[in-house]
């Protein structure tokens, strides 16, 4: 079990039942109040005192739930402590007046200048620091160690958690299996969170203390995407709208059909406020705008493709170094089309289909081609899933911004 810093451990499976059974040799070095368990099986809590107060992830858990203790899905537990516990926590399991994009009332600076990490409340000069709860308080999350796991919608009320506990005086203890990669995902996220440092600032200090840590693939994506969107929940970030469609594409994938696509508002029939407006060239009628333009890396260019393309007899394939990037690197000029999110006028193209032509609402022009299983851009990168506009097809109108002219000279 690692001490990440005064108040935060992180650790495995066998360390949170330690705790829970009172082992002497742990119970001599911590006193801990709060456990944050991620895993694919909740702790047995039947013989441990301590108390089930919010599990996300899925409806219920069958063990561990005291009396009165109610349990639901992600969207959160209102009230959900024990008969007789005094948790000093809000209506929805944590601390009052805790924004979603920052701390309880602390700099940026991280833990420097407050005791042992933990957060006060200061009334009048005097420090304030509210009583740790009379039994521990479990937060579950269900999730698998998987890369296609959606770790990051648990980030915030995580955090959240975490910071109510050292908060209130406590000692907080996050978990997984191995105390590898589901818990050290979140143990960098409430970091990041809380001491507003990057990414692998924090992942290499944690490095240093615990070599063994390893989060899969698929977290680490999460954990960019989560520095992308300034560490709080950000549906209008582009990134993150990437990344749930890239979700919605695997649902297709896996059962062809989803009724979770979320499409964007029509800007014909809703006013948006943007600073790029695409209309068909044909018909002249306004499709999308600048909000609805996902990015994506630069592919290699035509060296992307020769890998794909039978060779002629006698000729040899290109080799690596033919594939790398030159010292300035390719350009978003390079691309002839424009990848979108879905908007509310495709939608009886895009249900109950896997891939199909996209043609203008009005004139029924083809204007690109989508595909839930991904498209090739035309600099070489591999878009999953794709919504492709062809440039050719559309007319793009900028916003003018008039800039104040200093007549003091």
């Amino acid at each position: 079990m690692l001490e990440v810093f005064p108040g935060l451990l992180l650790g495995s499976e066998g360390d949170a039942m330690a705790v829970l059974a009172r082992t002497p040799s742990i119970t001599k070095q911590h006193t801990v109040t709060h456990i944050l368990t991620i895993s694919n099986e909740s702790l047995d809590l039947s013989e441990s005192n301590a108390v089930l107060v919010e599990s996300e992830g899925r409806a219920g858990v069958e063990s561990g739930v005291g009396d009165g203790v109610e349990s639901e899905g992600r969207a959160g537990v209102e009230g959900a402590v024990g008969d007789g516990v005094e948790s000093g926590m809000g209506e929805s399991g944590v601390g009052d007046g805790v924004e979603s994009g920052g701390r309880d009332g602390v700099d940026a600076g991280g833990h420097d200048g407050v005791e042992n990490g933990r957060k006060d409340d200061v009334e009048g000069g005097a420090v304030k620091v509210a009583s740790p709860p009379k039994k521990m308080l479990v937060k579950f999350v269900c999730l698998a160690d998987m890369p296609e796991s959606d770790l990051l919608h648990h980030f915030l009320p995580s955090c959240q958690f975490i910071q109510e506990g050292l908060r209130t005086g406590g000692t907080v203890l996050v978990h997984c299996v191995y105390g590898i990669s589901r818990s050290v995902t979140m143990v960098i996220a409430y970091q990041m969170w809380s001491e507003r440092r990057s990414l692998q600032v924090v992942y290499d200090e944690l490095k240093k203390k615990k070599p063994e840590i390893r989060p899969n693939p698929g977290f680490f994506e999460q954990l960019k995407l989560w520095e992308a969107m300034r560490c709080c929940y950000d549906t209008s970030n582009k990134h993150y709208k990437a990344y749930r469609l890239k979700t919605v594409a695997r649902d297709m994938r896996d059962s062809a059909y989803t009724e979770k696509i979320g499409l964007s508002p029509d800007p014909s029939t809703n006013t948006i406020d943007s600073s790029a407006y695409y209309r068909c060239r044909k018909c002249r009628r306004l499709l999308f705008t600048d909000e609805s333009v996902l990015p994506h890396e630069v592919g290699k260019g035509e060296a992307a493709f020769k890998w794909y393309k039978r060779t002629k007899q006698g000729q040899t394939p290109p080799t690596q170094s033919e594939v790398d990037y030159n010292e300035q690197g390719p350009t978003h000029d390079v691309c002839s089309s424009w990848f979108i999110e879905p908007v509310q006028w495709m939608e009886s193209s895009l249900l109950g289909k896997v891939e199909g032509k996209i043609l203008c609402l009005k004139c029924s022009a083809r204007l690109g081609s989508f595909n839930w299983s991904g498209d090739q851009c035309s600099c070489g990168q591999w878009v999953t899933p794709s919504f492709q506009i062809h440039k050719a097809r559309i007319d793009e109108t900028r916003t003018l911004t008039r800039r104040k002219v200093d007549k003091t000279v």
